[in-house]
């Protein structure tokens, strides 16, 4: 690898680049860009904590975990993650393409598991839906629910997106707790919308939504998530939405946006990424409907001490692990002074 290629792999985390959402959806960007990583880090744990709703999970424990992850999570993508707006960024700013590339050449050429990041977004730039265009969205995802008897083609043309359906039931709503999942995440757009501004009803929206999921090897992950087969099915019904009102003009973006090096951070990188975009479908911010960290267990498929030392000597020459614990020893000593 070029020295250009691993000096932009190995920047430590920029806090300067980093923008409000203007949805509201701020606590972590604002814990980061005031005090650093450990204010950051103690409110991922705290979050996390409140969803796996057990006091038994060690707090230093988990900080611990999370910690070696955010360390290890190039700054680029850790900003676009928590600001919604990895797809455009991937399409405007030049380092954050090179390095999604890289990422996902490396998960590809090495059989390297990681957490991947799908985001729906324009085609041509990757930008999220508008206020105007979301709010279609939300209508006509209620109205497939409740299976609308004065359109009945629309939800056939829904359907038919990834080939003609020839099932009794609709395709997204194979169970009926699928209902129930898709009404909360249309609860959580309404409420995301009215804390949104409101003057810039047709230009998109700064914060696409995301969900973010551990693949084993994740080509095989994003080509599901495509297909839709084994795939995410509120995220499905909104992507399928879109290509039937807007055909050619919304997509799916995919990335690969971090590298694990030990088995046991499958489940920890999925948390924390999750969490820092805002990726719960209840917000309205995310398609996850279930608790990040739950289904990597195949993970320690790969407990070979030769594999873990091969990506940990991968992760330390072209990644920011070495600079971002740097940063933080900098910036713990600061804040130890001023106390």
């Amino acid at each position: 690898m070029s020295s250009s290629r691993r000096t932009v792999l190995r920047q430590p985390l920029d806090r300067g680049e980093f923008r409000q959402r203007s949805d509201g959806n701020n606590v972590f960007i604002d814990k980061t860009m005031k005090g650093g990583y450990t204010p950051f880090l103690l409110e991922l744990v705290r979050q996390q904590r409140l969803i796996l709703k057990s006091e038994e999970v060690d707090e230093d424990i988990l900080f611990g975990c999370f910690f070696r992850i955010i360390m290890g999570i190039h700054s680029k993508v850790l900003i676009g993650v928590m600001q919604g707006d990895i797809a455009e960024r991937y399409h405007t700013d030049k380092e954050t393409k090179q390095i999604l590339d890289l990422l996902l050449e490396e998960a590809t050429g090495s059989k390297r598991p990681g957490i991947y990041c799908n985001s729906i977004g324009r085609t041509s730039d990757g930008s999220a839906l508008s206020r105007n265009e979301l709010i279609i969205v939300v209508e006509k995802m209620q109205a497939y629910i409740d299976n609308d008897s004065d359109n009945p083609q629309s939800n056939i043309d829904i359907d038919s997106v990834k080939g003609i359906w020839k099932h009794a039931h609709q395709r997204y709503l194979v169970k009926p707790a699928w209902r129930v999942q898709i009404e909360r995440f249309i609860d959580g757009i309404k409420k995301r919308l009215l804390t949104s501004p409101s003057h810039t009803q047709d230009s998109p929206m700064d914060s696409a939504i995301l969900e973010s999921g551990y693949g084993l090897y994740i080509p095989d992950r994003l080509k599901a998530h495509r297909s839709h087969t084994d795939s995410n099915y509120i995220m499905n019904l909104y992507e399928s939405i879109c290509h039937v009102m807007w055909p050619g003009i919304f997509r799916l973006h995919q990335f690969a946006i971090f590298l694990i090096v030990t088995p046991d951070e499958a489940a920890t990188s999925e948390m924390v990424l999750t969490l820092c975009g805002n990726g719960y479908h209840s917000y309205g911010t995310g398609f996850s409907h279930h608790a990040a960290g739950q289904s990597s267990s195949k993970a320690f498929q790969l407990s070979k001490t030769r594999m873990t030392a091969e990506f940990l000597e991968r992760s330390t020459k072209n990644g920011p692990l070495e600079a971002n614990f740097a940063a933080w020893k900098e910036e713990d000593n600061v804040h130890g002074a001023s106390d």
